[in-house]
């Protein structure tokens, strides 16, 4: 039975409805119901099955969920066939439910509760394409939008070569020159569940010919790209989906579902990865004046040469901790960043990874920051399947990587808990420290209805022109013009009643 630990001090703002999370006049005492529950005594108010999602997760996150959508398709029995004879041929396991007949889970578990998938196992990188015709289909208006349920078992890949899984669906059945391909990189199909979504953002007569929504996601135009038109009304109807398979050798894919009219109202959760003291006077003022909070990734040290095993355990040893008890005392969270902030993607020792995890976790507590203990933003944005794996055996409930970052929240609660993306503003080598290239993605978000989490370091007013659009010089360095323009847009939103913002990370969490 999982336990909410960290609620004691998490003071919701209700607003009206759920169209704020953070109205003008920041947090208030008034709450409702479920949040007078989760307030009160969070150590003994354990979740449910009432309360919580088959995989575990807060039902209260899909509180944002405003479409549950329909399924037009799963992949059971002989719906979704390989096209043409790829050699060598791929295994594919039909009517895979991962289940035993005396009911023993013995593998993967659908995901959206289906009894059956599809598991297809590449032997080489060679193109596999699968189709699913009208017959699966069913003809559906889709008015461009499908979502793709798919558990991704990379852990025995065999190549180094990026994979990628692209989607082209055709209004007439054919796969041809004047089509458009959807196309989601190592970026995008992460090890565990994903919830892959194309939004077909134009006409295609409006389309660039090649377009990139998200790092890992981008459109590409062939021809004229009418044959997969599906926004036109007079041509939208799905007849014919193609799913192309690269550089997945080793690997196991399990097809679950396909979707379409699902919607959530975007959001945004905010934090900072870097306690200075540019924090306190340039970010708190700004969240303060808009009725927000952050959270805060907070290592105990950064390590040098010395020894990763700490002796010093007392709060105030750690130059970060007034930085901390500041925006713990202003509500943000206090979040875990292992205790050397070191990158765990080159880490091979599980027990050395586990100390990161457990140790930090002994410092946020005797220091008093219990609000957010688990949750987890990883150093460098450095992870790898083995540290995903021992930081969530720790009972980190979710981790923050820079792989997918837009992410999704479905009535099944979000795909990969182990894995959520994020982008670093301030970051230039990432193409994030513009306000104009982080407002195109912001913008992104909210026509996917996604919700995103951009993180910063330091603002700095050096070389600051005003117009958010100067750069930094420094990859942890982001212009305080950049960031409040950042910060003013995201408020322009909510205020429009278009997005939310989060409470830090409990609040995404939560959903309170």
């Amino acid at each position: 039975m999982v336990e909410i630990t960290n609620a004691e001090a998490y003071m919701p703002a209700p607003g009206p409805g759920r169209a704020s999370r953070s109205p003008a006049g920041g947090p208030t005492a008034q709450l409702s119901t479920r949040q007078s529950l989760l307030s009160a005594s969070p150590a003994s108010v354990p979740y449910s099955p009432v309360n919580q999602l088959t995989s575990g997760q807060p039902l209260a996150m899909t509180d944002n969920v405003i479409s549950a959508g329909y399924m037009f398709s799963d992949f059971g029995g002989s719906r979704c066939l390989v096209n043409g004879t790829p050699s060598p041929a791929p295994i594919i396991t039909r009517d895979y439910s991962g289940m035993d007949a005396e009911g023993n889970a013995t593998g993967i578990l659908s995901r959206t509760g289906l009894p059956a998938m599809m598991l297809v196992e590449p032997a080489s990188d060679a193109t596999i394409q699968l189709v699913l015709y009208n017959d699966a289909l069913g003809d559906v208006a889709t008015d461009g939008l499908i979502g793709l349920w798919l558990y991704a078992d990379l852990s025995a890949k065999t190549s180094s070569v990026q994979h990628s899984l692209g989607i082209t669906p055709s209004n007439n059945g054919d796969y041809n020159d004047d089509s458009y391909a959807v196309y989601f990189n190592a970026n995008q199909v992460r090890h565990g569940w994903n919830f892959l979504v194309l939004t077909q953002k134009h006409l295609v007569g409006n389309m660039p010919a090649v377009e990139a929504i998200f790092p890992g996601l981008s459109f590409t135009k062939y021809g004229t790209g009418a044959g997969s038109e599906l926004l036109d009304t007079t041509g939208n109807f799905l007849k014919t989906l193609f799913i192309d398979l690269e550089n997945f050798a080793g690997c196991k894919l399990y097809f679950d579902s396909l979707w379409t009219g699902f919607s959530s109202k975007p959001q945004f959760c905010l934090g900072v990865d870097q306690l200075s003291s540019d924090g306190i006077d340039y970010v708190l003022p700004v969240f303060e004046e808009y009725g927000w909070v952050g959270y805060v990734a907070a290592p105990r040290r950064v390590v040098g040469n010395e020894s990763k095993i700490i002796r010093d355990w007392t709060p105030d040893a750690a130059g970060d901790y007034a930085f901390c008890r500041t925006y713990y005392d202003a509500g943000w969270d206090i979040i875990n960043h292992t205790a050397n902030h070191y990158n765990l993607a080159t880490e091979t020792n599980p027990a050395a990874i586990r100390y990161e995890i457990e140790a930090a976790k002994s410092w946020y507590a005797q220091s008093g920051f219990v609000r957010g203990q688990e949750f987890y933003a990883s150093p460098q944005s450095g992870t790898s399947i083995l540290a995903e794996k021992v930081i969530t055996n720790c009972g980190i409930k979710l981790q923050r990587h820079s792989l997918h970052s837009n992410v999704h929240i479905t009535p099944f609660g979000i795909d990969n808990p182990a894995s959520v993306g994020s982008i670093d503003i301030g970051n230039h080598g990432a193409g994030w420290q513009k306000f104009s290239a982080i407002k195109t993605w912001i913008d992104n978000i909210v026509l996917y209805g996604a919700t995103g989490f951009p993180f910063w370091h330091t603002v700095t007013t050096l070389g600051d022109s005003g117009s958010g659009e100067d750069l930094t010089g420094d990859d942890l360095r982001i212009t305080k013009s950049a960031f409040e323009k950042t910060m003013a847009y995201i408020r322009q939103l909510e205020l429009a009643g278009t997005v939310n913002v989060t409470r830090g990370m409990t609040g995404f969490y939560y959903g309170a």
